[in-house]
């Protein structure tokens, strides 16, 4: 494949895509994404007040779910994960409604403690989705650029590893069709399991959050 720009064309046997959520090449050459959920989440770093706590925290709220975390720096994550549509219609992107979630929470609250203020939460893309197709023609497409997981999974870092020695191999054998197929084989499977888990979740039978994942698909709408 050959890319002409301001610079001398560049040339190569093959090129892979290992631009994460942002699918830089597969955009450019107009594979389209399906995206099968819009979970985002929503998160602060915060000062830890035991850094020696190693434990990471998942805690399910009826408007989606939370998780905390140690980090390095003596830091602690925590993030929310819910719907575009609930972050929005609640304001969840704003500190304060952020932290009066956070406040109603009980094994989160209790990790973090009493932070100071939130000054800065940033808001991520984390719902399902995936290439139509994640190989072609002297191209492919590896880890999130290829098909990116709900956190709730906690697929992404092992799919990725896995998934870019599939890549090499799949070029070492010219077989990109091979590759494609085995991607969206797996993709499918992930999305099976991912409802499963989801339907775990049975004290919110109201809530929308849960109601959506009630019916399959990894929260699709």
């Amino acid at each position: 494949m050959t890319f002409a720009g301001d610079e001398p064309p560049l040339t190569a046997d093959y090129l892979v895509d290992a631009t994460g959520r942002a699918g830089a090449l597969a955009r450019l050459l107009g594979v389209p994404r399906r995206v099968d959920s819009r979970l985002v989440g929503i998160a602060a770093l915060l000062e830890d007040p035991d850094p020696a706590d190693a434990t990471s925290i998942v805690e399910a709220m009826p408007y989606g779910w939370w998780y905390a975390s140690r980090v390095p720096g003596r830091r602690l994550v925590a993030v929310l994960f819910t719907d575009a549509s609930i972050a929005g219609d609640q304001r969840l992107t704003t500190a304060a409604a952020w932290e009066l979630r956070l406040a109603e929470t009980r094994q989160v609250r209790r990790r973090v403690g009493r932070p100071r203020p939130v000054t800065a939460l940033r808001t991520v893309a984390a719902g399902s989705a995936a290439l139509a197709r994640a190989g072609g023609d002297g191209w492919l497409a590896v880890g999130d650029a290829a098909c990116a997981h709900d956190p709730l999974s906690a697929r992404g870092l092992h799919d990725a590893l896995t998934g870019g020695l599939a890549a090499a191999e799949a070029i070492g054998a010219g077989d990109l069709d091979g590759y494609a197929a085995d991607v969206e084989m797996r993709y499918r499977k992930y999305l099976s399991e991912l409802d499963w888990y989801y339907r775990q979740e049975a004290r919110f039978p109201e809530a929308e959050f849960w109601e959506v994942r009630r019916r399959g698909a990894g929260g699709a709408r």
